[in-house]
């Protein structure tokens, strides 16, 4: 870690030891969870129900219509692959038991596409010139930028899909991993976009048919994007707080278990 230390401060290498010290953080907590929990919050929840599997892309119901029609299959196509943001947008206000609101929902999706365009024009030329004078943020920074790009909408499609599994009651509301897996991934987001689609009924993302109803308003003061969601609490098997930190990071730490014990002995 030492070495990892002042390798990054001198600018080398510093994106593979952020990634190599943040996998060892987060494969230590999983391992711990795992051991003392039984329990992973790496599933990815690829089937929701009985009937609901990722792969099933040959079930176009109710999306595409019930039964399936050409009519409504066209119609369903245009609204998600010409209108993605109104669709998306009616579709995560449907989520939240809302109706969906210009400045609430619409106004998400414009500010994340924007963020996209502007980020890397302006934004990020600025922090490069700022990382100039301090050298060892460079590298950093400029990795860094192309992922900042996206992050926020990567984010808004992960709270959509983690919101559409909670109301399939589909495994925990903390588990936010699968999501953003399979939502954001180029291998399975479109499968997971037409799971989703599977689960809801046509009226949640019918963004036109709920404009010509007069279904959608302006602005609502109950700003809410996160349906069902619920915080992880320790349970009876472990408290993390009073969980001892390893003395070795990346490495087995059966030494640290064996002091431990003759501590405790010692105690006793």
């Amino acid at each position: 870690m030492l070495i990892g230390a002042v390798l990054s401060f001198c600018g080398l290498y510093s994106a593979l030891i952020l990634c190599l010290t943040n996998g060892c953080l987060n494969s230590q907590q999983e391992k711990e969870w795992i051991k003392n929990e039984e329990y992973t919050s790496l599933t990815p929840y690829t089937r929701w129900g009985d009937d609901n599997f990722i792969c099933d892309c040959t079930k176009c119901e109710p999306c595409c219509g019930e039964p399936c029609n050409p009519l409504s299959g066209l119609y369903c196509f245009a609204c998600w692959v010409c209108c993605y943001c109104p669709s998306a947008a009616k579709l995560l206000a449907y989520e939240n038991d809302q109706d969906c609101q210009l400045v609430n929902h619409c106004g998400l999706y414009v500010a994340v596409y924007l963020w996209m365009m502007c980020f890397p024009t302006v934004i990020g030329p600025v922090l490069t010139m700022m990382s100039s004078i301090v050298p060892c943020l460079m590298p950093l920074i400029v990795h860094l930028i192309p992922y900042a790009t996206v992050a926020p909408y990567y984010t808004v499609r992960t709270v959509q899909r983690h919101n559409l599994r909670v109301a399939t009651e589909s495994g925990r509301s903390s588990d936010y991993f699968g999501d953003c897996l399979l939502s954001n991934c180029w291998c399975t987001c479109l499968c997971a976009e037409c799971q989703q689609c599977r689960t809801v009924p046509v009226e949640s993302w019918d963004w036109l048919g709920a404009m010509t109803n007069g279904k959608i308003g302006f602005y609502d003061a109950d700003v809410k994007y996160i349906a069902n969601d619920d915080s992880y609490i320790p349970g009876s098997k472990t408290e993390w707080e009073n969980q001892p930190i390893p003395g070795c990071l990346c490495f087995g730490g059966e030494e640290d278990e064996d002091d431990g014990k003759e501590d405790e002995e010692k105690e006793d």
